[in-house]
């Protein structure tokens, strides 16, 4: 029994002490850490970026129409090879040349009419204006006639009104002391007294002027205006005196005869003024009229025997270079309804039938032209160490021949970014130096893109250089030191660094040269 109590306090020790060894181990003794050595030398780095790249056509033509339009014609079959120039399809142009013919028709009158302007009028238009001009001139006499003969027919129609048939309502009607003799108001009765010695004189005035009368225009104009004032002064008086003489009752002294009488000379008078008013308006209107006809003709004459005038060249020329225009917009889509081939190139697609309507936005014709380039997408994190001026080398494999390596250079990168997965690249175009080698679309290759190249630079291992986000640092082997026991015998060192191979990083501050720097080797 006391033999089992041994093994039992035996079998706790070991198990005690087997569990101390372990947390030992695990917890407290340290471990020597691995580390990797790098030497700072000096040496030569080639930048470089490395790509996937694609082989595609070095130029594809997508070959398209301005304007919508039916096919009316295919001359070419895809796997055509086809030469500059060469015509490949035609859209229906029917509406375009009716238009054309339309609007030739009109360039070509335009042009009658700027040669007919710019040579001036002919002997026969000169002699037709001159006589123009002459009947114009008779009709303007003829028309100061007629209006002088309305003025004095006026002054006629006036001298009756007033001294033949409104006289016998007044007595002393020609004196200075004219008195209305029928009943009417104080009010009424004076301003008819007032009016007709009024009237007496304008009469008289008005009788001497007409002796000096004559039928020239300027002359016409004065009278005029003075019969037209007068036959209104006539026309406000009797418009006065009429309500008097129709509220007329007869009575022992006045006979209804009488007043019948005064009321036909009265609606006499009036008419008769208003129809002299009516003459004269009339015949000055004419007057005017034929003053302006003469006018026109003296204008059209003198055109016609002097140059042609600036404006009407110009306004000419405007026309014919409008329809010109138009004429040449149509002639333009009639060209622009061939499509050609701009290079030596093969056809890769027909789009489109005889009969099918094409619409802009879709390709007529697709041909390919000038051999096979490789493309690829390098990041916006990468894209300033390609340099399209110094056209980089690029070192190429092909995927479809294997081991063997061939070269090229970039020719461009397209200006316009390419979106993946939300960063941002840029299509590198790149030449391919090997003509001879039979390549096809779709190829893949990867590519390595040789930038800036340093010679005899400060450098470390790309292996060495850590980073925390902003700044890059080394962890250097402390001075006396030839191997490192712990990270104890590093010291963190900040470094600048410049461009790199994908092995080794060019050291620009922070190292010298000797200086030796560790990496963790886990």
């Amino acid at each position: 029994m006391r033999k089992v109590s041994y093994y039992i306090v035996a079998i706790v020790v070991m198990g005690i002490a087997t569990a101390s060894f372990w947390t030992y181990l695990r917890y407290f003794k340290s471990v020597e850490q691995p580390f990797l050595y790098f030497s700072v030398d000096r040496g030569d780095i080639q930048e470089a970026v490395k790509v996937r790249s694609e082989v595609v056509s070095q130029k594809t033509f997508d070959l398209e129409f301005p304007f919508s339009g039916t096919v009316e014609t295919v001359y070419a079959h895809e796997g055509d090879i086809v030469l500059p120039g060469q015509l490949l399809m035609k859209l229906n142009t029917k509406d375009f040349e009716i238009q054309a013919e339309q609007l030739q028709a009109v360039v070509s009158e335009r042009k009658a009419d700027l040669a007919k302007i710019e040579a001036g009028a002919t002997a026969d238009q000169v002699n037709v204006s001159r006589s123009r001009l002459s009947s114009a001139q008779i009709a303007a006499i003829e028309a100061e006639k007629n209006l002088v003969d309305k003025i004095k027919d006026a002054y006629t129609k006036s001298d009756d009104a007033i001294r033949a048939k409104t006289d016998q309502l007044f007595d002393n009607p020609r004196s200075s002391t004219p008195a209305l003799n029928i009943p009417a108001d104080s009010q009424t009765k004076i301003t008819l007294d007032f009016q007709r010695l009024t009237l007496e004189s304008t009469l008289n005035n008005w009788s001497a002027s007409l002796a000096n009368i004559s039928t020239i225009a300027s002359s016409t104009v004065d009278y005029t205006n003075i019969a037209k004032q007068n036959l209104a002064s006539i026309s406000e008086f009797l418009n006065i005196i009429s309500p008097s003489v129709n509220n007329l009752v007869a009575n022992a002294n006045l006979s209804q005869a009488t007043i019948d009488s005064y009321k036909s000379n009265i609606s006499a008078a009036r008419t008769s003024i208003n129809a002299a008013i009516a003459n004269l308006v009339a015949a000055e209107e004419k007057s005017q009229l034929a003053a302006a006809n003469v006018t026109l003709a003296q204008s059209e004459l003198n055109l016609e025997l002097g140059a042609p005038r600036v404006e009407d060249v110009a306004a000419a020329e405007a026309r014919l270079k409008e329809s010109q225009s138009a004429l040449d917009a149509v002639n333009e889509q009639i060209s622009k309804s061939l499509l050609t081939s701009p290079v030596t190139g093969k056809i890769v697609k027909i789009n489109y039938e005889v009969g099918e309507v094409f619409r802009p936005g879709q390709a007529a014709i697709s041909l390919v032209a000038g051999g096979y380039k490789l493309q690829a997408d390098v990041s916006e994190l990468d894209i300033a160490k390609v340099h399209e001026s110094d056209t980089n080398n690029v070192q190429i494999e092909l995927d479809a021949f294997p081991g063997q390596k061939f070269w090229g250079r970039v020719m461009s990168v397209d200006p316009q970014e390419v979106i993946k997965t939300e960063d941002k690249y840029y299509r590198v175009n790149i030449a391919f130096d090997a003509p001879d080698i039979l390549l096809r679309p779709g190829m893949s290759a990867d590519a390595t893109i040789l930038s800036g190249l340093k010679k005899n630079v400060l450098r470390v291992s790309e292996l060495a250089i850590y980073t925390d986000g902003k700044n890059k640092y080394v962890k250097a082997l402390l001075p006396g030191l030839d191997k490192a026991a712990s990270n104890k015998s590093t010291q963190i060192t900040e470094v600048q660094t410049g461009i790199s191979d994908g092995e080794f990083v060019e050291i620009l501050g922070g190292l010298q040269e000797g200086q030796v720097v560790v990496a963790s080797a886990e």
